[in-house]
């Protein structure tokens, strides 16, 4: 992560964090793709991406420009079983519906 070398180097303290943990003021570093960051005003919390703070991109996949017209999906109930569905990095695929697994 070029982010932490560079807080270590200028002597910043910072928190290594998983998804699920809750923050600690401070600066937090949470190693997770991302395609932008945002603010949450009243939670006083800014998230930025590497994109943001380096201005570099990470490779793109190989279909990434394939499906440039492709619809977003936000959310997997807008899919019916039978739906031909697109992964930016895995490519085209079948929808078959959600399983349930015991753990």
């Amino acid at each position: 992560m070029q982010i932490k070398r560079i807080l270590q180097e200028e002597n910043v303290s910072y928190h290594l964090v998983e998804e699920e943990d809750v923050l600690e003021e401070g600066i937090s570093l949470l190693q997770h793709a991302m395609v932008e960051g945002f603010t949450c005003v009243n939670e006083n919390i800014a998230v930025y991406t590497s994109k943001e703070l380096f201005h570099k991109t990470q490779k793109t996949s190989r279909f990434a420009n394939k499906f440039k017209e492709a619809e977003v999906l936000h959310n997997y109930e807008e899919l019916s079983v039978g739906d031909y569905v697109v992964h930016n990095q895995h490519g085209v695929g079948k929808y078959l519906g959600i399983v349930t697994q015991k753990q």
